[in-house]
């Protein structure tokens, strides 16, 4: 008779976590950095356009409001590859970046047709009460795996997201708050160190300063959702394992 599984910790998602990063980052940065540029391609503009400062909810143009709409659909097909491809590098099955573009591109109705749905609920959640919002959000973390790995419909991947990360739902919160405090702490960081560097050599809000805060601040970004998608990776592994 088999010994029952030892309860996973937060301990061993994180080091999991870190050990799937470090295994694939490099190898997904190519399809990572192309989705967090198509998400950031509107503010980009709207900046470019000689327009600063503007609320959230301040009107834009037309050009803004179809990157957005752009970059989201870009994001959401970039995503589900890196996704595929992150899973293929953890069992060390062969694949190319073609095959995972192919199978994401057949999959992104799914996918988007759930990342709105799960958004909109989200929201409603915090509009309502604020806790139904955090509790569904921290429930909603592995909603990509389910979606790519499962095959789940939109609808299903939102109650199997529910049903895996319920029971361990308190674990999944303290690795989400451990790995948004590293996060933050590393961009901080890299800010002062990067403030400090422009200031030592002169380049302080010049053309050339900027480009190389633009960059490194998209290879940051690029690097964090790579590391939360190694996160959300775990986490589906982890539940599916102990469901």
């Amino acid at each position: 008779m088999n010994a029952p599984a030892r309860p996973v910790s937060v301990s061993d998602m994180l080091d999991a976590t870190y050990a799937r990063f470090k295994r694939s980052a490099l190898k997904c940065l190519p399809l990572m950095m192309p989705a967090v540029l198509a998400v950031q391609a509107a503010d980009i503009y709207w900046l470019l356009a000689g327009h600063h400062g503007a609320k959230p909810l301040d009107p834009r143009d037309t050009p803004y409001y179809v990157l957005t709409v752009l970059g989201v659909l870009l994001f959401v097909w970039l995503t589900g590859a890196v996704v595929l491809r992150m899973q293929a590098l953890g069992t060390k099955r062969a694949r190319s970046v073609a095959e995972d573009l192919r199978e994401s591109r057949r999959l992104w109705p799914a996918l988007f047709a759930t990342t709105m749905l799960a958004g909109a609920l989200v929201m409603l959640g915090l509009l309502a009460l604020v806790l139904p919002g955090i509790w569904l959000s921290v429930c909603l973390t592995p909603l990509y795996p389910v979606v790519v790995l499962e095959r789940a419909t939109p609808v299903a991947a939102l109650r199997r997201c529910i049903t895996l990360v319920r029971p361990m739902w308190v674990k999944v919160l303290a690795a989400l708050v451990f790995a948004l405090f590293v996060v933050f702490v590393c961009l901080l960081t890299l800010g002062v160190v990067l403030a400090l560097l422009l200031g030592f050599f002169g380049a302080t809000n010049t053309p050339s300063g900027n480009a190389i805060v633009t960059t490194v601040m998209l290879l940051a970004a690029t690097l964090s959702q790579l590391f939360f998608l190694a996160l959300a990776l775990e986490i589906h592994s982890s539940a599916s394992a102990s469901a």
